[in-house]
């Protein structure tokens, strides 16, 4: 749902974000443009998401953040 489980951005504006650190991770697939916002985690709950294996590598990488990765 936008506003709540996703935010759409135009390509300009994702782009802007990638190219400012503003993004976690960020993949293409199938054309369509894919990250998550630093701002997007909250610590007062269990963030949940979808990920490609170069995205859990970043994430991994980054020590603010508690990773339990589960392959389905």
């Amino acid at each position: 749902m936008e506003g709540i489980n996703y935010y759409y951005l135009t390509p300009e504006q994702f782009a802007y974000k990638v190219l400012n650190n503003e993004m976690i991770e960020a993949t293409c697939f199938n054309d369509w443009f894919y990250g998550t916002t630093y701002e997007a985690l909250r610590s007062d709950v269990h963030n949940i998401g979808v990920f490609n294996p170069a995205g859990i590598e970043l994430l991994i990488l980054d020590k603010n953040i508690d990773l339990t990765v589960y392959y389905i």
